[in-house]
């Protein structure tokens, strides 16, 4: 089992958001649909579509922005309706742990993890690996210092904390 994170294709016209759909997705006819829901003009070629990013509330070192929302740019917003104000690309982050309700090693995508979510794992963790691994500072991420603490503890450990028990 691998559980993985959305990415995204994005559409935009001079540089307002038309379009988000998961990767895969058909961001030209979302793209018409939108158009046709704000009685605009357009053709496909005039669209500069953006592929496989990852929308993001938080940026890191290491991420590529590759698109902001402004003022005036649109809204980014998921197949859930959350909205973000970035679009990234970031190298992907999948750790392999053990569920601990099945026994099984899973692999679990957390390139998107966020500071809040590291922070609700973080009271689970062991206190001194923990302030060990943060007082290195060798990672730029959420998902990068979690994977670091997978590492530490091995996978029984860590799928305990990420997954519950």
């Amino acid at each position: 089992m691998t559980k993985t994170t959305t990415t995204y294709t994005i559409a935009t016209l001079n540089d307002s958001v038309i379009a988000v759909v998961p990767s895969g997705g058909d961001v030209y006819a979302a793209a018409d649909e939108e158009a046709d829901r704000a009685s605009i003009e357009f053709d496909h070629s005039d669209l500069e579509i953006i592929d496989d990013v990852y929308l993001v509330r938080e940026t890191y070192e290491g991420d590529e922005i590759v698109y902001r929302v402004g003022a005036h740019t649109g809204y980014l917003i998921d197949e859930a309706g959350k909205r973000y104000p970035y679009a990234v690309r970031r190298e992907k982050v999948v750790i392999t742990v053990t569920n601990p309700a099945t026994g099984q090693l899973v692999e679990v995508d957390i390139t998107t993890l966020t500071d809040e979510e590291l922070d609700a794992y973080a009271l689970l963790m062991d206190d001194d690996i923990r302030e060990d691994l943060h007082s290195a500072r060798e990672w730029e991420s959420p998902a990068k210092f979690l994977a670091a603490y997978v590492s530490r503890v091995g996978p029984d450990d860590a799928g305990r904390i990420i997954l519950g028990s």
